[in-house]
């Protein structure tokens, strides 16, 4: 029975590990780091801050290899795209998805939002939603960002469908992307 338990342990272990792993995504070489606060006019065609790794998007998709593995990470510009304006100065600013493949079983999003200026959008910070939703529609309503993404229950298994619908929401507060409670803010 204590070998069955040390191998079992042995193995998430090991899972762990590789799940670690294969979140890591190396960070640009040099020449093409860039940072979130340079203006793009092509949003799929931009850098985005990601688990704070400078990703830059080229035809709307980046592949990257994991260091010491063989699998590479993929992130693409999903879409579900909304304007409004978030930051009050009376400019058709974006929400949309991004979506990162780690080339293991997870298949994570991430909210995005540009800010409308003079040449073009100035990129936030990219905000993680979760692993294995189903994205349903970004909305930009009264300055506020909504997220609306179908997840799982927190006791269900990653291998469930999700099934639980879910709404968040974000502002723009000292050139960030926050979360707040509720569609303006209020406790829920």
């Amino acid at each position: 029975m204590k070998k069955i338990i040390l191998i079992i342990c042995a193995i998430l272990v090991i899972v762990g590990v590789v799940f670690l792993m294969q979140r890591k995504v190396s960070a640009p070489a040099p020449s093409e780091t860039a940072t979130t606060s340079k203006s793009f006019t092509d949003l799929k065609n931009a850098t985005y801050d990601i688990d704070g790794v400078l990703i830059t998007l080229k035809d709307g998709q980046n592949e990257q290899k994991v260091p010491g593995s063989v699998t590479t990470t993929t992130t693409s510009y999903f879409g579900n795209d909304s304007e409004g304006d978030v930051n009050g100065d009376g400019k058709a600013d974006k929400a949309f998805l991004l979506i990162q493949d780690g080339g293991g079983t997870g298949l994570f999003t991430y909210l995005a939002v540009t800010l409308k200026n003079d040449s073009g959008y100035t990129i936030l910070n990219t905000i993680f939603l979760g692993d294995r939703v189903a994205p349903q529609n970004t909305q930009i309503k009264d300055g506020v960002v909504i997220a609306n993404y179908v997840d799982r229950l927190a006791d269900e298994p990653m291998s469930a469908q999700p099934s639980v619908g879910v709404s968040r929401y974000f502002k723009v507060e000292g050139g960030k992307l926050v979360e707040i409670k509720g569609e303006f803010g209020e406790a829920q």
